[in-house]
């Protein structure tokens, strides 16, 4: 295998959890300000659990600002708990979902599409780790066949 070859393989596999992180920081600002904004007193502590909660599908974030809302809501405080829910439903959960195929599309250099279907496929079926795992088999099938193409080229 040539150099050229080895990196075109190297790439997707140090790209992709590299933009996860990327993901994971930049989107718990939003879960972070929405409890700061309601006062929701462990405000740092619950951005903290939304950065480790970015990673599991669908329901991530919503596993911080969803039980936040919960609690101000029991607590008598329904309009903080209102805000929160409108916050977390409306801006933070939509964002993550755009947010995140555009990240790790332009890591692994594949259309959002097909990322957001290897993240969803991976999932069905390896589970959690198909997070990962379901990218970078779609960006090693695609460096394999731009390999055999240019082989092919080569060989003309």
């Amino acid at each position: 295998m040539r150099r050229d070859q080895a990196g075109t393989f190297q790439a997707p596999t140090y790209t992709f959890p590299k933009g996860q992180e990327t993901v994971a920081w930049h989107t718990a600002k939003l879960p972070l300000s929405g409890v700061f904004a309601v006062g929701v007193s462990p405000a740092i502590l619950l951005g903290m659990v939304a950065t480790l909660c970015s990673v599991v599908p669908v329901v991530g974030r919503g596993l911080v600002w969803g039980p936040a809302a919960i609690y101000l809501m029991a607590t008598g405080h329904m309009v903080k708990g209102i805000v929160l829910l409108a916050i977390g439903g409306g801006v933070i959960s939509m964002l993550d979902n755009i947010i995140r195929p555009l990240v790790v599309s332009n890591a692994v250099q594949a259309n959002g599409l097909v990322s957001m279907l290897s993240m969803l496929g991976g999932v069905a079926a390896f589970g959690f780790l198909g997070l990962f795992i379901g990218p970078v088999l779609i960006a090693l099938v695609a460096a394999v066949s731009t390999m055999l193409k240019e082989e092919l080229t080569e060989m003309q």
